[in-house]
């Protein structure tokens, strides 16, 4: 990898415009989201299957849908599995557990985080 001016990254021939985005960050967020689902509704975690439904999947079906086109196209040409350890790296050691070892883990990840209380839901919400 090489840096070119202007936050231009040339990765194996490709340029890749990273001076608006922060991949850290992101991957970051796209966990905490992930993390929150799990936590927030665990019958919409389902580590047995990539993808069940749109509203059930395990970790690694949770990162790609949820980040859109870009996840389909990364599970296209990685398979779930590359694409999701793509997505959230932090997470990729669980992508072969069990749904009660990967909640556990979420409440865990999101207990770290200094919004805590505003990431888990105390009880049903109002949609529900």
């Amino acid at each position: 990898m090489s840096v070119t001016d202007k936050g231009i990254k040339k990765i194996e021939g490709a340029l890749i415009k990273t001076e608006f985005f922060n991949l850290e960050e992101e991957r970051r967020e796209l966990l905490t989201t992930v993390c929150r689902i799990v936590v927030n509704r665990p019958h919409c975690l389902d580590m047995n299957n990539w993808h069940t439904c749109d509203t059930v999947h395990c970790l690694a079906g949770w990162a790609i849908h949820l980040s859109g086109t870009a996840g389909a196209t990364l599970e296209a040409l990685l398979g779930t599995d590359g694409a999701g350890r793509l997505l959230i790296p932090g997470a990729a050691h669980l992508f072969y557990e069990t749904d009660a070892r990967v909640y556990q883990w979420c409440v865990r990840y999101l207990e770290q985080q200094p919004n805590y209380k505003e990431l888990v839901w105390a009880g049903k919400r109002k949609d529900e």
